[in-house]
């Protein structure tokens, strides 16, 4: 596969971040619901770089952090032994009109169970 040169750009640094924060632990046993919930923290952290930091490098850093996550979250699913209709049924809707960055409110429900297979509920 031919990779894209600047995929490849962010990709090295969406990796440099994981590294930079590998003592955080192994993301397989963060549930669904948290690593979403960080993914759009961080998404308001990027728009406040976009707004207040003239700095592309913490604009950059923050993007590959929001990468990560996503990229967690497919990690997860994609080694999940759990179906993906029993997932579907576990991740409960969250209101995104009311992850606005002005309000800086979110809404989530019942995300505690969501990362755990069959056998372990």
């Amino acid at each position: 596969m031919n990779i894209k040169k600047d995929v490849r750009w962010f990709a090295d640094i969406m990796e440099m971040e994981l590294q930079n924060n590998q003592d955080k632990g192994d993301w397989g046993k963060c549930s669904y619901g948290f690593l979403l919930k960080s993914a759009i923290k961080n998404i308001f952290q990027v728009d406040e770089a976009l707004k207040e930091s003239n700095i592309p490098l913490s604009i950059i850093k923050s993007c590959a952090d929001v990468a990560n996550f996503m990229m967690m979250i497919a990690d997860k699913f994609n080694q999940s032994t759990v179906r993906r209709s029993e997932i579907a049924s576990l991740l409960i809707v969250f209101d995104i009109n009311k992850c606005k960055p002005q309000g800086r409110s979110m809404t989530f429900y019942a995300w505690d169970d969501v990362s755990k297979t069959k056998e372990e509920k």
